[in-house]
């Protein structure tokens, strides 16, 4: 066993080099495959240099912990995204962060500026602030719980995989798929603009949105903010969980508009449609990048 566990490090550990590089996946599936996605290890470990310099808790037998302990992250597009249009004295919200990918990413691009992550899942809040006390990041405030056009307590559920499927914590949603063997957890939502009024936010430069079909719903709670602010929009669009919490893609669009944003496709690279896109022009999932015209 203690040889199995040593040889599934190892070659993660060699994966991760290379786990951003075109292609790579080609290698890298068999390997986790064979090794049987981590049989043996236990089940969080910490990833040291992710990101060059930071540290990482994560369950690698989950989806996104999964990705980052075999490639070295998970939403790469996304990421590059980040990069090109954060600068150090920014404010960036991660709304459903998760268990901190883009957290810790931006809060080292942000050296003098801040980030709010929102996270209403208990236990990926609790692996969450592990992951940012342990790389000492002062600058990061953490909300416990969602964003929606209102305040109160509400249950969050995900379908349970099917025998052989991987857990995804990212799936966690005010509207699953099915109530049928379904995890469920109590936690608070929030309105935007009651925290931005409590906590005297001065700045907000860039948002990003990704919580499974409530992203209408969370920026109706955030009209005066992005009235005030103009941020920079993140945002994944998932036609099918939209239209579980009673929205669509096409009202999104049509809210962003009215709204005085201008939409384009985040594509692979993380480069931007070279065109604004139209609700029709998106596909029933991809993730979008929003500016202030």
């Amino acid at each position: 066993m203690l040889i199995g566990v040593g040889l599934t490090m190892l070659a993660a550990r060699i994966t991760r080099q290379f786990g951003s590089v075109r292609g790579a996946w080609r290698v890298i599936e068999p390997i986790r495959h064979v090794l049987g996605v981590c049989a043996g290890v236990s089940r969080y470990v910490v990833v040291e240099g992710f990101d060059g310099n930071l540290r990482i808790r994560l369950d690698p037998r989950e989806h996104v912990g999964s990705r980052i302990y075999w490639y070295g992250i998970h939403s790469i597009n996304e990421i590059k995204v980040l990069r090109r249009y954060l600068s150090q004295d920014m404010t960036f919200l991660d709304v459903g962060a998760n268990i901190g990918e883009f957290t810790l990413i931006a809060a080292k691009l942000l050296s003098h500026g801040q980030v709010i992550a929102f996270e209403p899942i208990p236990r990926l809040a609790r692996i969450l602030r592990t992951n940012v006390d342990m790389n000492g990041l002062h600058h990061v405030h953490l909300v416990a719980a969602g964003l929606s056009h209102r305040k109160g307590r509400v249950r969050f559920s995900r379908q349970d995989p099917m025998p052989g499927e991987q857990a995804n914590d990212g799936l966690f949603s005010l509207y699953p798929p099915s109530e049928r063997d379904s995890s469920g957890v109590m936690s608070r939502v929030v309105r935007l603009d009651d925290v931005v009024r409590s906590l005297k936010i001065r700045r907000i430069d860039l948002i990003k949105l990704d919580i499974e079909g409530a992203e209408l719903s969370a920026l109706k709670g955030s009209r005066m903010t992005l009235r005030r602010f103009k941020p920079m929009l993140m945002i994944e669009i998932n036609e099918e969980a939209l239209r579980r919490g009673g929205a669509s893609s096409s009202l999104l669009m049509a809210f962003l508009k009215r709204l005085g944003y201008d939409v384009r496709r985040i594509e692979r690279g993380g480069r931007l449609s070279p065109t604004i896109v139209s609700a029709y022009q998106l596909p029933k999932f991809c993730n979008a990048f929003c500016l202030p015209r």
